[in-house]
C-alpha cells in the first residue's frame, strides 16, 4: 500500500491481525510442510497386536483378584449387617460413700 490512509472513497485502517504483510501488501506464504500437523496413517492397519496373550492373561488375572477381593468384602458387610446387636455392658455406679461431698469414681 501506498503511504496514504485512503483507497479511493474508503479509509484503509492500519492491519491488526497477525498475518505478515510484505511491502507491496501481499500477505507473506508460509509452507504447507510447516502447518502440517501429521500423517494420517492407513486405517486399515492394526493399532495393536498382541500375538503372545500375555496381556490378555495379565488383564484377566487381575480382573479375577479384584473380582474376589469385592466378593469377600461384600460377605463380610452382610456378615456385620445380619448380626445381632451388640450392647455394651452397663457401667457401675458410683455411690456416695459418708459425709461431706460425694467422691469421684476411680479417682482419689
Amino acid at each position: 500500500m501506498s503511504g496514504s490512509n485512503q483507497v479511493g472513497r474508503a479509509k484503509v485502517w492500519r492491519h491488526v491481525g497477525r498475518a505478515r504483510i510484505n511491502a507491496d501488501g501481499v500477505a507473506k506464504v508460509v509452507p504447507a510442510e510447516l502447518t502440517a500437523v501429521m500423517v494420517v496413517p492407513d486405517p486399515a492397519a492394526p493399532v495393536f497386536v498382541d500375538d503372545s496373550g500375555r496381556r490378555r492373561r495379565r488383564i484377566r488375572a487381575i480382573a479375577f483378584v479384584l473380582a474376589c477381593a469385592v466378593a469377600v468384602l461384600a460377605t463380610v458387610a452382610w456378615l456385620s449387617l445380619s448380626a445381632g446387636t451388640v450392647r455394651p455392658t452397663p457401667a457401675a455406679t458410683c455411690a456416695p460413700a459418708g459425709d461431706g461431698p460425694s467422691p469421684r469414681c476411680g479417682r482419689r
